[in-house]
């Protein structure tokens, strides 16, 4: 008796897993509402809003707000690419040398100025797979993390990088 079950779940494994494979595959990405919760669960004030591909969300962390920009969404809603982006309004703008010396030497975080010379900050993290959504918390801790970094350069722009 217990040799069927056994081989009943196996045939059940061998005949299943592809579909089972095959859903995951289908779900690649994850949906803002499921970002949302994520930010929620990990303390991070956040809201939902319009924007991107399939919306975007505006959070904030130790008094910085930034956004996450949905990109390469399906029709469900799932998106692959999220844009942490952040921007700071400087009266006096932000030197370019200083933008330049950050993109050299920090692997994660792009720096830039807009047309004001206000500083900004962006991280891309996309998703390959259906379990990647551990990659993604990695990316968000890496993204608070460089902000953290990032604030204090604006800050204290004499400081080193």
């Amino acid at each position: 008796m217990k040799a069927r079950a056994a081989l009943a779940a196996l045939l059940f494994m061998a005949f299943a897993g592809p579909a089972a494979a095959q859903q995951r595959a289908d779900h690649v990405g994850m949906t803002v509402l499921e970002v949302f919760d994520m930010l929620t669960r990990e303390g991070i004030s956040a809201n939902r809003a319009q924007g991107g591909e399939a919306g975007k969300i505006i959070a904030n962390i130790a008094g910085a707000e930034f956004e996450i920009v949905t990109y390469n969404c399906d029709a469900l809603g799932r998106c692959r690419d999220f844009l942490f982006t952040t921007g700071f309004d400087l009266p006096a703008g932000f030197p370019l040398d200083l933008i330049k010396d950050w993109n050299a030497l920090k692997l994660a975080g792009r720096a830039y100025l807009d047309a004001d010379n206000d500083p900004f900050l962006d991280h891309l993290v996309s998703m390959k797979r259906s379990d990647d959504i551990a990659a993604f918390r990695d990316g968000l801790y890496l993204w608070v993390s460089m902000l953290d970094v990032y604030v204090d350069f604006i800050a204290a722009p004499d400081a080193s990088v």
